[in-house]
C-alpha cells in the first residue's frame, strides 16, 4: 500500500508576503474579525485569541515583486466557519461595510463567499454542509454544477450581529495555481500522501488527508509558468500542515528519504519542509509554527 497521510492531518497555517502589512492587518481585523495574536520583526500572526488558534501569518516585504496572476502560487485559501448562520452573520457584515464580494456559490459540499484582501490575495469563506449531503459533482461541466448561492435563504438565518469569528473557525483548505496539473497531482498524492477526492473537471483536482472533501486544491485555470514563482514575489510564502504525532512526521521523513526527495527536517522544532514542483514551500509539523 502506498504512503498516505493520516486522517488527523490538518491545514494549520497560510503565510503571505505583503507589501503593506498595516493595511493587511487592518483588513483581517475589521473585515474578517480576526485577532492579532502577535506582531514582531515585520510579521503579524492572526487567528482567534480565545481559542489560541493562529492560522494566518503576514510577512512584510516592502520590496516584494507583484505577481498579480499567480500570487506566487495562491489561488485562494479557505476560512471555514462552523455553521451556516455564522456565514450569514459574516455576509451581512460584509454588506454593511459595502466590501466587494467576488462571487458566491453552492459547491455541493459547502456554501461559499469569495473575496480578495487589499493586495488581491484570494479568500474563500465557507461552511460545510452535513457530510451525508456532500456532492463532489461527478457529472456535468463546471458552469453547470456550480450553483449560485441562495442569498435570500442565507440572509434569513437567525443570527447575532457579527463582531468576531466563532471559536471553532479554522482553515479549511488552500487552493493553488500550478504549472502542470498531472505532475502536481502526482507529487501531492504519491510523494506527500494526500488522497485524490475529485477529478471531475479537466483543470481542477481536489485532494485530502482522510475523508474530508479537500484540504488542498490545485488548478491550471490561470495557466501560469514556472518563472511566475519566486521567493521575491508577493503572495504565498508557505503553507503548513499539522500532523498529530512526531511518529507521523518521522514516517513522512522516512518515506521521502526512500523516494530520494530533497527536503529539510528540523528534529528539534519537529518541522519538515519540502518544495512542490511549482516552488511552493510546504511544511509539516507537530507543534504550532512559531516562525
Amino acid at each position: 500500500m502506498s504512503y498516505q497521510l493520516k486522517e488527523e492531518t490538518r491545514l494549520a497555517l497560510v503565510a503571505l508576503k505583503v507589501k503593506d502589512i498595516d493595511k493587511e492587518v487592518a483588513f483581517f481585523k475589521s473585515v474578517l474579525g480576526l485577532d492579532v495574536m502577535r506582531e514582531e520583526n515585520g510579521m503579524a500572526f492572526l487567528g482567534i485569541k480565545e481559542a489560541k488558534r493562529t492560522f494566518i501569518c503576514l510577512l512584510e516585504k516592502e520590496d516584494g515583486v507583484p505577481s498579480e496572476i499567480s500570487h506566487n502560487g495562491l489561488y485562494h485559501f479557505g476560512i471555514l466557519l462552523p455553521e451556516r448562520r455564522d456565514l450569514s452573520a459574516l455576509y451581512q457584515h460584509l454588506l454593511s461595510l459595502d466590501y466587494p464580494i467576488v462571487g458566491m456559490s453552492d459547491l455541493g459540499h459547502s456554501e461559499v463567499i469569495y473575496l480578495k484582501d487589499p493586495e488581491f490575495n484570494g479568500i474563500k469563506l465557507s461552511w460545510d454542509k452535513p457530510k451525508e449531503q456532500w456532492d463532489y459533482h461527478t457529472e456535468g461541466t463546471m458552469d453547470s454544477v456550480l450553483s449560485r448561492l441562495d442569498t435570500q435563504s442565507l440572509l434569513a438565518e437567525e443570527t447575532d450581529r457579527f463582531s468576531k469569528l466563532p471559536l471553532e473557525t479554522r482553515l479549511g483548505h488552500v487552493h493553488l495555481n500550478v504549472v502542470d496539473l498531472e505532475e502536481s497531482q502526482q507529487f501531492y498524492t504519491e510523494v506527500l500522501g494526500f488522497k485524490l477526492t475529485s477529478a471531475a473537471f479537466p483543470s481542477l483536482r481536489y485532494l485530502a488527508a482522510g475523508d474530508y472533501h479537500h484540504h488542498l486544491a490545485i488548478n491550471t485555470l490561470n495557466q501560469i509558468k514556472t518563472e511566475d514563482q519566486d521567493d521575491e514575489n508577493l503572495g504565498l510564502d508557505y503553507l503548513s500542515f499539522k500532523v498529530a504525532t512526531e511518529a507521523e512526521l518521522i514516517g513522512l521523513q522516512e518515506h521521502l528519504t526512500k523516494l530520494g526527495r530533497h527536503f529539510f527536517y528540523n528534529k528539534g522544532k519537529k518541522i519538515l519542509e519540502i518544495d512542490d514542483p511549482n516552488g511552493v514551500h510546504v511544511w509539516f509539523h507537530v507543534n504550532d509554527v512559531k516562525k
